[in-house]
């Protein structure tokens, strides 16, 4: 038997505890593993065979190759990527160097409004928009038109330009928190030797903390465009009316079938992997540009001071900049949604349009909306996905960062495999499997394939949660444990867990929110009965058909999210934050 010696005592090593009763844990990562990349080979295998033929063929894409549309959507889907990285950044950059290193007033609202930018759907601030800016029925395009007697729209959302202008602003909150890091830790030794220079406020930005900031803008470009070329919803809302089809889009029609077609999953995976081979290329890219993020350190053992910029006269315009931003990407859409609940058809703000308002909107939709199964639906998986996806991540982030298993890295990229490839792609490959095992795991058609799905989505933010929490946790405690004779699992539950406690408190509380405001994942799995409340706002704005009830829903969904958010955060703060 092999021993260590911890603090001078005796205790057994790390592989007699494995011999020793915790072998489930192992096999657990493993089956993990091996289903997360058996759902990514599906979608390749799917790729390559023709139902009703034997062996494996190319057939699927030489028909996608030869489909004229084909090129105009991998057009499409770049430029869109392209146009929200430049958006994102456009916006992100100042705006984040404002909050972070400038003396600007109201930091405390510009972040939660951050917040509030990531846990409000995308989707219904594209329903937004669409009420603003379509060239049609948008209440801007309209106001436009009356003020100068004209007919033509100030502004059309239904184009290329439109859709990443919109997403571009939508992704802001997301840049904002991953250049954030960079602009606290910057070191403004250098910056005040160029001012010292004589140089001005811009020219210091511009030949100094940009080009140092390098790897972090890069980073946050990188990772923009892989998210924004696999966002499903936004591109579906506001490509339709113009017939705009990205990768992302064309997979959900194929996979469910368009205008009476038959689904075909050949060219679906053909599609899918169209976009997962440049986003794994691109999450390569991204990997080495952390790695050579060392030749930009500026912060050393000493002499580093971190220093807020005065903004002098220019602040108030500053604050017209964050504010202007805040109000296009988040207030305007929502109130927009707000606005036509509560008309029986979408007019501009005025006398006789406030004389019309009503609430018959958010009294029908409760039959609209199918009654309560859509509501016990959705509790359903708020209830389920949050602690399986951490009682996976808290087992993850333990084998990694405290095993001395051979491999325990390779555990952790493939854990983190997900966040590289779009939620309508792994719902495809959940979707593709539960085909395939139908005879043995009978959840096609049900409500249960959501809980998968939703657990393959999430669980790479659970696991990021629970490796930073656990990072804060010395491993010194673990050993006592073990000395005393504690196992592994009597560790995790009597030890790490309780001190684990208000992160993972939150942690829940944001996959809950991640799961309620989720439309993509389960628009491609549900089937009538097992729709959640976004599948029912989204099939109802549609279909074309009451769309003041698709506001209304939207607007309750915004009201419970922001209720959610407050309540979640006084209940955690009050019974897990305080001394005792």
């Amino acid at each position: 038997m092999q021993i260590a010696r911890v603090n001078g005592v005796v205790s057994p090593t790390f592989s007699d505890r494995y011999l020793n009763g915790q072998l489930g844990i192992f096999i657990l990562l493993g089956v993990i593993c091996a289903f997360l990349l058996v759902l990514l080979g599906v979608v390749l295998g799917r790729s390559v065979v023709v139902e009703g033929e034997e062996g494996l063929t190319l057939y699927n894409f030489k028909r996608v190759l030869e489909t004229s549309a084909t090129g105009r959507i991998l057009f499409n889907t770049f430029m869109i990527g392209i146009g929200t990285v430049f958006v994102t950044l456009v916006i992100g950059l100042p705006l984040t160097w404002l909050v972070q290193r400038t003396d600007l007033p109201a930091k405390s609202f510009i972040i939660a409004s951050m917040v509030a930018g990531i846990a409000i759907p995308g989707f219904i601030r594209a329903i937004g928009y669409i009420v603003l800016f379509s060239p049609r029925i948008g209440l801007t395009n309209q106001a436009f038109m009356n003020l100068f007697g004209t007919d033509k729209p100030i502004f059309n959302i239904y184009t290329l330009y439109g859709i990443s202008l919109a997403m571009g602003v939508l992704l802001v909150p997301l840049a904002f928190f991953l250049l954030s890091g960079a602009m606290r830790s910057m070191d403004p030794a250098l910056e005040d030797a160029a001012r010292s220079c004589g140089a001005s406020t811009i020219r210091v930005l511009r030949v100094v903390s940009f080009p140092l900031m390098f790897p972090g803008i890069l980073m946050a470009g990188v990772y923009t465009f892989m998210v924004a070329i696999g966002i499903f919803e936004i591109p579906a809302l506001l490509g339709a009316p113009a017939q705009i089809h990205v990768l992302s889009t064309e997979i959900f029609w194929q996979v469910v079938g368009s205008g009476g077609a038959r689904p075909d999953y050949g060219k679906g995976a053909v599609y899918a992997l169209f976009i997962m081979v440049p986003l794994l290329i691109a999450l390569v890219f991204y990997y080495r540009t952390i790695n050579a993020a060392y030749k930009w350190t500026t912060v050393r053992g000493k002499g580093y001071r971190p220093k807020i910029f005065s903004l002098g006269s220019w602040k108030y315009p500053c604050l017209a900049f964050v504010f202007g931003y805040l109000v296009l990407a988040l207030f305007l859409p929502l109130l927009s949604v707000a606005w036509i609940s509560l008309l029986p058809v979408i007019r501009m703000p005025s006398a006789d349009a406030f004389a019309t308002l009503t609430l018959d909107a958010y009294r029908q939709m409760w039959n609209e909306m199918g009654g309560f199964t859509p509501i016990k639906n959705t509790l359903f998986v708020m209830a389920v996905v949050p602690p399986v996806v951490f009682l996976i991540s808290l087992i993850v982030s333990w084998f990694v960062l405290r095993s001395n298993v051979p491999g325990r890295q390779v555990v952790d990229s493939i854990i983190m495999l997900p966040r590289a490839v779009p939620s309508i792609v792994l719902a495809f490959g959940i979707l593709t499997l539960s085909l395939w095992v139908a005879d043995w795991v009978p959840i096609y058609g049900t409500l249960f394939i959501l809980i998968p799905a939703f657990v393959v989505v999430f669980l790479p933010y659970g696991s990021r949660i629970t490796h930073t929490a656990l990072l804060q946790i010395h491993d010194e405690l673990d050993k006592a444990a073990y000395v005393c004779g504690a196992g592994v699992i009597a560790t995790l539950w009597k030890i790490l867990l309780p001190l684990l406690k208000p992160a993972l408190a939150y942690g829940v509380l944001w996959i809950s929110l991640l799961t309620f405001r989720e439309v993509t994942v389960p628009l491609m799995l549900s089937s009538p009965g097992t729709d959640v409340i976004s599948v029912r706002v989204w099939s109802i704005w549609s279909g074309g058909y009451r769309q003041e009830i698709a506001a209304a829903l939207a607007t309750v969904m915004t009201v419970v999210i922001g209720v959610t958010v407050l309540l979640g955060h006084r209940v955690i703060s009050r019974f897990l934050l305080t001394d005792r």
